[in-house]
């Protein structure tokens, strides 16, 4: 038996010789080359950091290695098991987990070594950076506290406005996950601003934006006309401002009057045509609007008793031949009484599906009105 020393190991290989002698002295001699396979190793790498989208190639060593082989024990895919070198992509259970670890095994001639790598999964970021808002003018800045983030390695907020330029506005701090940001002339003249947040999470970055609308303040104009007196019988024709996209509401001191229609900035007027509106009464007609804040305008507007005539000037009732005012004066008679000239007008002229119609002079007198349309078909 032979037994290797380490200088054969170290050589890989050694000679034995048979040297034989007999009895005449004479000799013979043989020998053998015996090669020493050397004990394989296995060398893994070390331990790292991976991304949990892109493969990852291993880095791996082997001596006296008669074959080589890569296994898993997580769920993710090895390409190329069979070499030093392979890409191993991470499975969903990797990354659920947060890391994985991975086996070298090395055969030799004589015997199998093993050697691991633990792989770590850098977990992919979140980013929020809080839903869109309204801001009113009148504030100079906005806290982005409800902003979030997971799993960032490093955070910066940038902003721009709609033509793709930087908004002029400014961050206390923008590598902060809830900074305040200032706002600049030029977000305010555009009327929004878009906030980003781009989170590092040490694979890639992740992108949230927020939209900030600047309302502007709110504001209420009424223009007020040289003759502020209203035609009985006719509508008025407000015309008011107000703030973009302010909420509109018209009121009337008397609550009998009309806007047709309310909430906008230029509706009709009509005064209360169910009673008798004295010549000279007044009216005040309010618009509220509200946005950030709420601003008011009134106008006072002052009835005129009488119709008026195409130029405006004032004309008795039932007598207003004007092409706007339908006449219904005839002569005609009710039952019990002689032919009397009775004055019927309908108002507001022209109307739209409603109106109202005024007998004079009669009173206290029950009358029965009915309404032929230009066909002779009595209308309902």
């Amino acid at each position: 038996v032979y037994t290797f020393g380490a200088q054969d190991i170290i050589d890989g290989t050694v000679t034995l010789q048979l040297l034989v002698t007999n009895c005449n002295g004479s000799t013979a001699d043989d020998q053998i080359i015996i090669t020493i396979l050397p004990e394989p190793t296995a060398n893994a790498g070390d331990d790292a950091d991976v991304c949990y989208d892109v493969p990852y190639e291993l880095s791996g060593s082997a001596t006296g290695a008669s074959s080589i082989m890569w296994t898993t024990e997580g769920d993710g895919v090895l390409t190329g098991a069979n070499t030093l070198s392979p890409d191993y992509t991470v499975g969903a259970g990797d990354i659920a987990a947060g890391s994985v670890t991975l086996i070298l095994t090395v055969n030799g001639g004589c015997s199998t070594v093993t050697d691991d790598v633990l792989l770590t999964v850098i977990p992919e970021a979140t980013a929020n950076a809080g839903d869109d808002e309204f801001v009113c003018a009148t504030e100079t800045s906005f806290w982005l506290e409800e902003a979030s983030a997971s799993n960032a390695v490093s955070i910066e907020w940038t902003s721009t406005l709609s033509d793709g330029t930087p908004g002029d506005g400014y961050f206390n701090n923008p590598f902060t996950m809830n900074p305040v940001y200032t706002f600049g002339d030029n977000d305010k003249a555009e009327g929004t601003v878009t906030l980003i947040m781009a989170i590092y999470d040490g694979c890639n970055t992740i992108m949230s934006d927020i939209v900030l609308t600047i309302v502007p303040e709110a504001l209420a104009d009424i223009t007020v006309p040289d003759d502020p007196h209203v035609c009985f019988g006719d509508p008025f024709q407000l015309d008011g401002t107000a703030s973009a996209g302010a909420e509109i509401v018209w009121t009337s001191s008397d609550p009998m009057g009309a806007f047709s229609p309310n909430g906008i900035e230029d509706p009709e007027y009509w005064f209360n045509a169910k009673k008798n509106v004295k010549d000279g009464t007044t009216v005040t007609l309010t618009m509220t609007v509200t946005s950030c804040g709420t601003d008011e305008a009134s106008i006072t507007l002052i009835h005129s008793g009488d119709a008026c005539g195409d130029d405006g000037t004032n004309v008795p009732p039932g007598k207003n031949k004007t092409k706007t005012e339908l006449d219904l004066n005839f002569l005609t008679s009710v039952s019990g009484y002689p032919a009397v000239d009775m004055d019927i007008r309908v108002f507001p002229n022209p109307f739209d599906h409603a109106a109202f119609i005024e007998v004079t002079p009669l009173q206290n007198t029950a009358l029965k009105i009915e309404v032929f349309s230009v066909t002779g078909q009595q209308l309902e």
